[in-house]
């Protein structure tokens, strides 16, 4: 039962007494006999208490079955699953387990001395051998000669023995000294000029040729005469393939301007 419920049944018990207190003090006014009033009220009385007591032997009772747990409701949904711990540290390696055997397999095929992959590693050097030297194999016996090797050019380094030490000097007089003849040089020289004329603003390419006498050049070269040094630019200054020397000149003015061609001829 609840406090407010408690509360209701005592009020009406209390409103009970009342009632029978105000019964019992009204009864002689309206005529009534004292002495049956005073058994009244003391049965009437006695009647409110037991009522009284009932009531809250029933309201114990209430509230005991108030408190009493009630019947295991349906279960609630599942909730969400939550994040994935830390891997955790490995645990120690167990014994080893039993070794097996198995049954022995078929022969393979013959493996042949000349495949790499049938060579074991190789062995350690054995002892010398105790047989007897032989006798001294002279170079004129055919039997000591082996087979003869192919040419070995001087090109091929591998041909190349090591470098011997320093000879004594040659003397010039000496004729296994002499090298060589080298060509002959030339006899004389001789110097050939031309003088050249370049438009204004535009280029010159020509040549000065070797005399018959010294057909062929070793030099050559211009001069472009300081006047005209700053207006004129040179572009080519090379030997002619038919002997001679070949200049090209730009001519940056608006003028007529020369230069002067060299060439170095020998015969």
């Amino acid at each position: 039962m609840t406090r407010s419920g408690r509360g209701r049944l005592w009020a009406v018990v209390l409103l009970a007494i009342a009632a029978v207190l105000s019964a019992s003090m009204l009864a002689p006014a309206f005529g009534a006999p004292k002495a049956v009033s005073a058994a009244s009220l003391a049965s009437k009385v006695a009647k409110a208490l037991k009522l009284s007591k009932k009531a809250n032997s029933n309201a114990k009772k209430a509230l005991a079955n108030s408190r009493a747990s009630g019947p295991q409701g349906p279960a609630g949904p599942g909730g969400t699953n939550g994040t994935a711990g830390a891997k955790g540290d490995a645990g120690p390696r167990g014994p080893a387990g039993p070794e097996g055997q198995g049954s022995q397999g078929p022969q393979g095929d013959p493996c042949l001395s000349s495949d790499p992959a049938c060579r074991g590693p190789e062995g350690p050097e054995g002892p010398e051998g105790q047989g007897t030297k032989g006798d001294p194999c002279l170079s004129s016996d055919p039997a000591c000669r082996g087979p003869q090797g192919d040419p070995c050019l001087s090109s091929d380094p591998a041909c190349r023995g090591p470098q011997g030490p320093k000879g004594d000097p040659c003397l010039s007089s000496d004729p296994a000294c002499r090298g060589p003849q080298g060509p002959a040089g030339f006899a004389g020289y001789q110097v050939v000029s031309e003088t050249r004329i370049v438009q204004a603003n535009s280029f010159s390419h020509t040549f000065v040729s070797c005399p018959a006498a010294a057909p062929r050049s070793v030099g050559g070269g211009y001069d472009l005469f300081e006047a005209n040094s700053t207006a004129l630019t040179v572009s080519a200054s090379r030997p002619h393939d038919a002997g001679g020397w070949v200049v090209r000149v730009r001519n940056g003015v608006n003028a007529t301007l020369t230069y002067q061609i060299y060439a170095v001829c020998v015969n």
